[in-house]
């Protein structure tokens, strides 16, 4: 029996790819183009499959003969149809576990997409983990790559507000943790590292690491929204941005949750320690 990660190129799905073939442990990586997922993984042991929740009929070949599945909400998270139709064919497949890949801004808030699909995998009869993560340190990495590496600047609506941010390496972890141990069945988990930081604080660990001055700008939401629109992004895409740190801005992220220690058995990964790990990324 194999274990499906679904979004297996995301920054959450790819390290559970990862961690799970580097264990040793049979792996179907799902995307919506399995040639791409193939060519993305090269030559690590797993098994590329097609998969669009937004084609139903691309459900029953991912879920063959898998006992373990981790998903991440499907784009248009708004309509729990496609959601629902999946976790029915997983039950009929024969699925063991579940583990759902939620988020802390949101998870918890009712009727927001994320609680909802919570709230389905939690009554669809099969075994399931919900995992809800704190802002991933990857984001450094991705989204806010270019402005750190070519302008020395981190735009961001978020205030003083501090994150106790997690490493997409540590979640990945807790996944096999819920997949290899029945102990998680039924839990919800708050995913963080071991402190809470504000955005001024990230830029002066830059600083310190990469040897060259890394400066927060503290923008106003129409600051932040104009900027992107200036970079040809969104609206709807920014707005959803703000809102998200507005919530932020209440104090919600920064709470520190004991949960990575006490799943792995040891301190999670600080922001320190995955700067200096990627620092090539910031180079200019």
């Amino acid at each position: 029996m194999s274990h499906l990660i679904i979004g297996a190129t995301g920054k959450s799905g790819e390290a559970v790819v990862r961690q799970l073939a580097g264990s040793g442990l049979p792996v179907r990586a799902a995307g919506r183009d399995a040639e791409k997922v193939r060519r993305h993984f090269g030559a690590l042991p797993v098994e590329p499959v097609a998969f669009d929740f937004g084609e139903a009929g691309s459900y029953a070949r991912a879920l063959a003969d898998v006992s373990h599945v981790f998903f991440i909400a499907p784009p248009n998270a708004t309509d729990s149809g496609p959601v629902e139709r999946f976790l029915a064919e997983a039950v009929r497949s024969g699925v063991q576990h579940l583990t759902f890949h939620s988020g802390r801004t949101t998870g918890d808030i009712a009727g927001r997409p994320l609680n909802n699909i919570e709230k389905l995998v939690a009554a669809s009869g099969l075994s399931y983990t919900i995992l809800r993560p704190g802002w991933f340190m990857q984001n450094f990495g991705t989204w806010f790559l270019h402005d750190l590496r070519d302008e020395g600047k981190l735009y961001l609506p978020a205030g003083r507000s501090k994150s106790a941010f997690v490493d997409v390496r540590d979640t990945a972890a807790v996944v096999e943790r819920t997949f290899t141990e029945p102990i998680h069945d039924g839990h919800t988990y708050e995913l963080t590292s071991d402190q809470a930081l504000d955005h001024y604080e990230v830029a002066a660990l830059f600083t310190r690491i990469l040897h060259r001055k890394i400066e927060y700008v503290e923008l106003s939401p129409e600051e932040y929204i104009a900027r992107e629109l200036a970079q040809g992004h969104s609206e709807s895409a920014a707005r959803f941005t703000v809102g998200l740190y507005e919530i932020v801005k209440t104090g919600k992220e920064a709470h520190i949750s004991p949960d990575i220690p006490n799943i792995l058995g040891r301190p999670p990964i600080r922001l320190e320690q995955y700067i200096e790990d990627f620092a090539d990324l910031w180079e200019r």
